[in-house]
């Protein structure tokens, strides 16, 4: 018998399958809703890597290192949820509105 929360389960192991896919330095992901958005980049600090850089329609609220994409793939989707999906120029667009 499948519960909720096997289909919780399957759900997130799908977008974390769709993110590890489509992953690559730039790239920009949305939540389902649309309000919120991250964005995977190489981090200059030298603090770590990589960072996964947060932002929504205020500006960006915050950033996480991850030592490679691995990492980033599990910072998304749990941040982002199950409905992660590409949005590409997302940033450009929302910077026009800072």
């Amino acid at each position: 018998m499948t519960t909720i929360f096997d289909k919780y389960i399957e759900q997130y192991e799908a977008a974390r399958e769709f993110v590890a896919e489509v992953i690559g330095l730039g790239v920009e992901f949305s939540s389902e809703s649309g309000e919120q958005f991250g964005v995977f980049l190489v981090d200059t600090t030298g603090a770590c890597k990589y960072r996964v850089s947060w932002y929504d329609s205020r500006g960006f609220s915050g950033h996480a290192n991850c030592d490679g994409e691995a990492d980033a793939v599990k910072l998304l989707t749990s941040d982002l949820g199950s409905g992660i999906k590409l949005a590409p120029g997302s940033m450009e667009r929302l910077f026009e509105k800072w």
